[in-house]
């Protein structure tokens, strides 16, 4: 491998070297086209894809072999990911449609609940309601018994004292000295 790789380069080196003479003899403008050198850069030329043929085939079959691996490995990823995504499609879709048409079931079944759940919350509220209304009744009764009572407490108190009133009128002066002296006696009589 080593003496074509030598081989390769002396003929590069001796193309090179044969173009580099044919300028330095004067040639001006015009470039003669040499046939020997042609055919040696020609052979240059072949020699150094043979070469690398040689030593770079098993390395880019290997790498060609790795791309075609991860390739097939990444486009079985897409199919399987795919898969996935058109079955998660068939899914949704499905439910939507089982939401579709619940959907009708559903506003009914909630529709009913409601109707149900407000005949339940007038009828507390009327029973509460009515609890109210029998504590006010209560309430008031009391209120007015205490009222009467107190009206009859301060008509009794009235009462007493008008008669209270009329009664020192009527008494004289001398009817409560006798009437204390009585009392006193009474007293003494009681107390021996």
């Amino acid at each position: 491998m080593k003496k074509l790789i030598t081989l390769n380069m002396f003929m590069f080196f001796v193309g090179v070297k044969a173009l580099a003479e044919l300028g330095a003899h004067g040639s001006s403008h015009e470039s003669p086209v040499v046939p020997g050198v042609v055919l040696l850069q020609a052979l240059n030329l072949g020699a150094l894809l043979i070469i690398l043929y040689f030593v770079f085939r098993k390395k880019a079959a290997a790498t060609f072999q790795e791309k075609k691996a991860t390739y097939l490995k990444q486009a079985g990823e897409v199919e399987r990911l795919k898969q996935e995504a058109a079955k998660q499609a068939s899914d949704i879709k499905n439910r939507l449609a089982n939401l579709e048409s619940s959907a009708e079931q559903s506003i009914l079944k909630a529709k009913s609940e409601s109707e149900v759940l407000r005949k339940k919350l007038v009828l507390e509220a009327k029973e509460q309601a009515a609890r109210y209304m029998k504590e006010l009744e209560r309430s008031l009764e009391a209120e007015s018994l205490s009222a009467a009572q107190t009206l009859r407490e301060e008509l009794v108190s009235s009462a007493i004292e008008e008669a209270r009133k009329k009664t020192k009128m009527r008494i004289q002066q001398k009817d409560q000295e006798r009437l204390q002296r009585e009392f006193v006696e009474k007293i003494k009589v009681v107390e021996s």
